[in-house]
C-alpha cells in the first residue's frame, strides 16, 4: 500500500485523515486577518510559507505588537 510515485483511492485518503482542515483554514484566516493576505495570496503559499509567516505572527504577538 505505498503511495510512492502514484495517486490511489488509499493515499487519497490517509493524506485526506492526516490533514487538519481546521487548523490550516484557521492559520489561513490568522494570516489574513494579521498581514492583510488575500485569500488567493494564501492560495499561492507553499505550506513552507504559510508556515514561516505564521511562525512570524506568534514572533510578533508575543512581543506584544498589536493592530490597529
Amino acid at each position: 500500500m505505498s503511495c510512492h510515485g502514484r495517486t490511489t483511492r488509499w493515499c487519497v485518503s490517509f493524506v485526506w485523515v492526516l490533514t487538519d482542515w481546521d487548523g490550516f483554514y484557521q492559520a489561513a484566516a490568522d494570516l489574513a486577518w494579521w498581514f492583510g493576505f488575500s485569500p488567493a495570496d494564501i492560495d499561492e503559499m507553499s505550506l513552507e510559507e504559510i508556515l514561516q509567516w505564521q511562525q512570524q505572527a506568534n514572533r510578533q504577538i508575543k512581543a506584544k505588537y498589536s493592530k490597529l
